[in-house]
């Protein structure tokens, strides 16, 4: 519930302080791997997840593969840029803003895929950012899982991915 405005996502942004383990993540019948236990309050839009991974020389990305697992909504960054939002609302998107729609169903354990360039990857140490939305703030559920691969060779054609029906 606590608003970290946008430096979170940054690969500057501290989070020493939060606990970490294997995905896939999360509490409720998400069955996540590492459970969300630490939150004090449950009742609330938006969790937040971040990953650090190092890159040597990212000019051999020709592009990245996302594949996502989200219960209900989120918004992916690299290294503070939007790569992809999936089941959000168009517009700023803020620490109280809800998911577009509730998921449920074989939704909740749906993998969403999204190809996009490789233009934010940097030499060194990269941050993966994602903020998961409930529908409501009384979701009995969250649950995020995310692959990041890089592509090499010819520049992937666009793609709007798999379960852009969902997404803005």
């Amino acid at each position: 519930g606590a608003n970290l405005g946008t430096a979170w996502r940054a690969p500057g942004y501290s989070d020493a302080g939060w606990s970490n383990g294997a995905a896939m993540l999360g509490f409720g019948d998400a069955n996540g791997v590492l459970p969300v236990t630490a939150v004090s309050n449950r009742s609330q839009y938006t969790f937040y997840f971040r990953r650090a991974f190092t890159v040597a020389d990212p000019s051999v990305f020709t592009g990245l593969s996302l594949r996502l697992q989200r219960d209900d909504g989120a918004v992916v960054y690299l290294n503070g840029v939007e790569l992809w939002r999936d089941n959000m609302p168009g517009g700023s998107i803020l620490y109280n803003t809800p998911a577009a729609v509730s998921v449920a169903g074989s939704d909740e354990n749906a993998w969403w895929t999204r190809i996009t360039n490789a233009a934010a990857l940097v030499a060194g140490t990269n941050v993966l950012a994602v903020e998961v939305h409930q529908i409501n703030t009384t979701s009995s559920d969250v649950a995020f899982d995310l692959e990041l691969t890089g592509l090499t060779g010819a520049p992937p054609p666009p793609s709007l991915g798999v379960g852009d029906r969902k997404s803005t």
